[in-house]
């Protein structure tokens, strides 16, 4: 994973590190740092990989920097769009597989002008270790990198009919770019007009994709349960930079956030206009870790309280159990399962801010 320093720091408000101490403290903090370059007006990290799906995107890396330095953190405030329509760009969409779809979300802009991209954007995917396409795939690949979660932008005038998210059928196939895939009765997959279209969360068809005369175009995003994904990868041998993201994660309370960027940013780049209105299909979140937690002899109250919530989680103390902590996850921590993470993350941060205060 490629993370750019100068992203970084624009997320992180009062931070005054230099490039070698946000390097120093990563590494403090158990994170492989394969390679640090310089490039142009810019340093680049390269992290190995990790099961934290919470920072495989720039905004979830800079809440554990900020962490660690013990800087305050607030994820970006999405732009408003610049250009509205009252259109009737609409599909009708149902959810059939409620235990692998944990979430599908979609918005749609109207009248976008597919072309180059601008200088800065085709820059930041090249230093980040993506070929710039057109405009509006570029700005889902910026917003992938910019949230850890894929975007999905299609022409929407190539949709015929309704979409439905199920699984596969029996003798059902679908064409991938470099080739046809014959389906599995346990992958997930999203059907146009009674045939599979994509492989929910890993590939869409290539016939929608965008291209030169593309006007009208729908984003989507889908929450997909980790094993199923997993599994569906792992049968059919796929592997990229959009299948690997969500394949390491599940729920997530961001996914209109992160449409919203898309589109806003296809409102200022594309010249599109958002068409109001969108769908958000939420289905039950998954059940993160809620209960108390008896911080180490090491770690002052105050002190883990501190750490706890500088990570995300909400914490109050638990009336007649002295020292314990009742401790409640965030939506985006899927690594954190009982007790024994939690106090083994405890111990991870305490020992940075101990070390890197002397």
């Amino acid at each position: 994973m490629k993370a750019s320093l100068s992203w970084l720091r624009s997320l992180i408000h009062g931070l005054d590190a230099t490039d070698q101490q946000i390097v120093q403290i990563l590494s403090l903090a158990q994170w492989a740092v394969k390679k640090c370059d310089r490039s142009h007006d810019d340093t680049v990290l390269e992290l190995a990989d990790t099961a934290r799906t919470d920072v495989l995107g720039h905004i979830g890396l800079a809440r554990e920097i900020a962490a660690l330095f013990r800087q305050p953190f607030e994820p970006p405030v999405v732009d408003a769009p610049v250009r509205i329509t009252h259109g009737t760009m609409r599909v009708p969409i149902e959810v059939k597989e409620t235990t692998a779809c944990l979430g599908f979300g979609a918005l749609f802009v109207d009248n976008v002008h597919v072309e180059s991209s601008p200088d800065w954007l085709s820059h930041r995917l090249k230093t980040l270790g993506h070929r710039p396409d057109n405009n509006v795939v570029d700005i889902t690949n910026l917003v992938m990198l910019e949230y850890g979660h894929p975007v999905e932008a299609i022409d929407f005038d190539r949709i015929e009919g309704s979409l439905e998210v199920r699984f596969a059928r029996s003798g059902e196939t679908l064409q991938l770019e470099d080739k046809r895939l014959r389906l599995h009765p346990d992958d997930l997959v999203i059907v146009s007009n009674g045939g599979p279209i994509a492989l929910a969360g890993i590939a869409f068809c290539p016939s929608l994709h965008i291209g030169a005369n593309t006007r009208r175009i729908m984003l989507s995003s889908v929450c997909v349960d980790l094993t199923s994904m997993m599994r569906t990868m792992q049968r059919h041998g796929l592997r990229s930079e959009h299948s690997q993201r969500p394949s390491r994660g599940g729920y997530r309370e961001d996914l209109m956030d992160l449409l919203a960027q898309a589109g806003s940013l296809t409102t200022h780049l594309a010249r599109g206009e958002a068409v109001t209105g969108s769908v958000h299909i939420r289905l039950a979140p998954e059940n993160l870790w809620y209960g108390n937690v008896r911080p180490p002899s090491e770690i002052g109250w105050q002190q883990a309280v501190q750490i706890l919530e500088r990570l995300g989680c909400e914490v109050v103390p638990v009336h007649g159990a002295e020292g314990s902590l009742q401790v409640r996850l965030p939506w985006f921590r899927h690594d954190l399962h009982n007790e024994e993470d939690i106090v083994k993350e405890l111990r991870r941060v305490n020992l940075v801010w101990t070390t890197w205060s002397r």
